[in-house]
């Protein structure tokens, strides 16, 4: 069985080194990084992963408009969010828009490591 191929998608190098360890850690392979939602779409249109780990505040597009076009393509998608916005508005408002899960900073690698095999065990049912 391949393994899971996750998007990383978070402006600050710290944050995406720290994803891309713990992603690695796990046994996933990383299909892409991005630092802006613009970027982000783009890439998933051309290479689409199994899942997608998107910040929020970003330049360029932010995560929820580009969680918003990502999902207008693909409903299928798999896309956490991990942002440190932890208002209940804007949890409910990316989760309504699509994304499976929402997890707020600060994280740790095993918590983005939990909710990305939750995410695709939940939906390894429904892939062709």
């Amino acid at each position: 069985m391949p393994q899971a191929r996750i998007a990383i998608v978070e402006d600050s190098p710290v944050m995406q080194a720290i994803l891309t360890d713990a992603v690695q850690g796990a046994g996933f392979v990383i299909a892409w990084t991005g630092q802006n939602g613009l970027e982000a779409v783009e890439k998933y249109r051309a290479a689409r992963p199994d899942a997608v780990i998107m910040d929020i505040v970003m330049p360029t597009m932010n995560g929820i408009d580009a969680l918003d076009a990502i999902i207008k393509e693909d409903p299928g998608a798999r896309v956490v969010m991990a942002s440190s916005i932890s208002d209940a508005r804007t949890v409910v408002q990316c989760l309504h828009k699509g994304a499976r899960r929402y997890v707020v900073k600060p994280y740790s690698g095993s918590d983005i490591v939990k909710t990305l095999e939750t995410v695709l065990a939940e939906t390894a049912g429904s892939a062709s």
